[in-house]
């Protein structure tokens, strides 16, 4: 089976997958999960385990499926590169976010810059574009919409999410969605429990945003859904590079975790006031400063060592 950019991007992010979960050596890897936690459908999952079993990753067992050929631990010490599409996403983020790049580019002015091949720069594009990180222009050219790009900014925006996000778990029609609760927790609890020892900056802040975006659409409220929604694409690009270290990540995870456990006791006032304490520690850690003497050492952490 010929598998083209986009199945070997999916394989490498199938690979980043097993290891941050901390996968065992023998464990079952059906499609259909693989196909909901991408979002993609099984096509493509089959070229990307294809390719993996050809890396020796996984193994086909004649009518059973797939299975990890190894430990996550030995999965890491694999010659798998970072995918291109990751790459770039990555760095166009933080050329924008260091001001490197202006608000206004065209494909053509991105094409000199990072000299990648054109499939590459167009779905990286598209991603961004769908993430309302970007706007389409006319002829060819693109619009980087606002995110938290100063420290000003930043201070604003966890000013208002403290005034909106504490009273909308104080809603009348507030009810925890306990499906979208469970998976929610089941991640977090992988990170306290020490289940996975490291975390990708991207499946931190997916996570962090995961969570706030339950609490919101939990309201019964679409305006409150919608500000939680806007306030997380904003933050996004810095979201995606962490500077914070390891402890402040499990720290978060353990705060959330006592937000859903107190809802789960109905609560509601407590839970209001812990919300607001998470974000009013959240929001004392500046990551400009951060990221200043981060990028003077080893650069923003993308993959985030836990334990």
């Amino acid at each position: 089976m010929q598998v083209n950019e986009f199945q070997k991007t999916l394989a490498a992010r199938i690979l980043s997958y097993l290891v941050e979960n901390g996968v065992e050596k023998g464990s079952h890897l059906p499609e259909a999960v693989l196909c909901s936690e991408f979002n993609v459908s099984r096509t493509p999952v089959r070229a990307a385990l294809n390719a993996l079993e050809q890396q020796g990753v996984i193994e086909r067992r004649p009518n059973r499926g797939y299975f990890t050929a190894s430990d996550s631990s030995d999965l890491k010490v694999l010659n798998m590169p970072e995918p291109l599409d990751e790459k770039l996403y990555f760095q166009i983020a933080e050329d924008r976010l260091s001001g490197q790049l202006p608000q206004n580019v065209s494909e053509a002015d991105l094409f000199r810059r990072y000299d990648v091949a054109k499939p590459v720069l167009q779905r990286v594009l598209q991603r961004l574009l769908s993430e309302g990180l970007v706007e389409r222009r006319p002829g060819r050219g693109w619009m980087f919409c606002p995110v938290l790009d100063s420290p000003r900014a930043h201070d604003e925006s966890y000013r208002f999410r403290m005034i909106i996000e504490p009273a909308l778990v104080q809603e009348p029609g507030f009810k925890l969605d306990e499906e979208r609760a469970a998976a929610c927790e089941e991640k977090h609890l992988a990170v306290t429990e020490k289940r996975i020892r490291e975390i990708s900056s991207i499946q931190l802040y997916e996570m962090n945003a995961e969570f706030h975006e339950l609490l919101a659409a939990s309201s019964g409220n679409r305006f409150f859904l919608d500000a939680v929604r806007h306030q997380n694409r904003l933050r996004r690009f810095v979201g995606y590079h962490w500077v914070y270290g390891a402890e402040r990540a499990i720290e978060t995870c353990n705060e959330h975790l006592e937000i859903l456990r107190t809802l789960r006791r109905g609560d509601q006032a407590w839970a209001s006031a812990l919300l607001r304490r998470h974000l009013d520690i959240s929001g004392q850690l500046s990551p400009y400063e951060k990221r200043a003497s981060a990028q003077s050492e080893a650069g923003p952490q993308r993959i985030i060592q836990l334990f």
